[in-house]
């Protein structure tokens, strides 16, 4: 198999030559160069595979040796923990827009099961009747934005839900914004005011016109604009200790000699976010919504960043998941 087969050669070349120096290290921070930028480096295996079936679950992965995190550059990174602060940010907000053509109410009521005060923590009017958010009122979402078509995101709209949920329960400020709610003007206006920020959408990634590239909200409904571009990314003002892209491609872009990628992630980091999470592949929905819930399960647990994505991996690994189900979200940052 030509995964087991390349992914020992880049170990062999990238890291074994340095495994004298790693051996009391339980942490890697990688700051890759050139085209190792789209490489998961936990995805590797340490070991030439023997195996005669495919175990997914018990290959021996990078990951089960180091917790890997990655920056853009020396720079950037020494530069961040000189600037250390405690954050002045509280709770969550969620944005998904899930682009579904219509909202079917009764296929889009949610029983959250939850205390009544679930609705004041996220903002969602109560209705009625008891633990059930009525979508009613949203009638169409739009899976056209700026005249093109998005595909429906289904496990989205219950990837910032679990997660809303997990903060409400522990008596934190949550906010999710679904379908219609989840616009660009909404984005803009709240994402600043919360400690974790989690963006379930499309991201388009444009090779050949980096500027272009984009996470698409839902369309405002005064200019129908939705697409968050790279260079507005810069000019966010976040105080997030962490900001989720659970977006496919959204660690790729334009590299710099000495300077590293030039992606979506960097804009928000330069904009204030102190770790961000992005993708360097498509991602899919089901298993981006499995990995994103027990991430901030274990962020609740009082994990630091570093350590709960690293065990929300582990978690997909143990279940048996193919490394492109997990490998391609990547910490960035501090």
């Amino acid at each position: 198999m030509e995964y087991t087969i390349y992914s020992y050669d880049l170990y062999h070349h990238l890291i074994l030559p340095f495994t004298e120096w790693l051996q009391d290290a339980e942490r890697l921070i990688i700051i890759p160069d050139g085209i190792l930028s789209h490489l998961p480096f936990e995805a590797l295996l340490t070991q030439r595979s023997t195996q005669h079936s495919i175990d997914w679950a018990n290959f021996p992965y990078l990951i089960n040796r180091f917790c890997i995190s990655y920056h853009c550059s020396a720079t950037l990174w020494y530069k961040q923990q000189t600037e250390q602060t405690a954050p002045k940010s509280k709770g969550f907000i969620g944005f998904a827009p899930i682009y579904s053509d219509t909202i079917p109410h009764q296929q889009h009521d949610i029983d959250l099961q939850l205390d009544d005060d679930f609705y004041e923590k996220t903002g969602i009017p109560k209705p009625p009747e008891a633990h059930r958010i009525n979508y009613a009122e949203a009638e169409a979402a739009r899976g056209s934005v700026e005249g093109k078509n998005y595909v429906e995101l289904l496990h989205s709209e219950t990837e910032v839900r679990e997660v809303g949920s997990l903060f409400a329960t522990q008596q934190e400020p949550a906010k999710i914004l679904l379908h219609q709610a989840a616009t660009l003007d909404n984005f803009k206006a709240l994402s600043g005011n919360y400690r974790y920020v989690l963006i379930a959408a499309h991201a388009d990634f444009n090779d050949k016109q980096p500027q272009q590239t984009g996470i698409i909200f839902s369309p405002n409904p005064t200019d129908g604009k939705g697409i968050l571009y790279m260079g507005d990314a810069y000019n966010l003002r976040l105080q997030a200790e962490l900001v989720v892209l659970s977006c496919c491609e959204t660690g790729l872009g334009k590299i710099h000699k000495g300077e590293g990628t030039m992606a979506l992630n960097r804009g928000f980091l330069y904009s204030g976010a102190k770790n961000v999470i992005c993708t360097l592949f498509k991602v899919y929905d089901e298993h981006s919504c499995t990995l994103s819930i027990e991430l901030f399960r274990q962020l609740a647990a009082g994990q630091p960043t570093p350590d709960a994505l690293h065990n929300a991996k582990r978690t997909l690994i143990r279940n048996g998941r193919h490394p492109i189900k997990w490998a391609g979200y990547v910490l960035v940052g501090r």
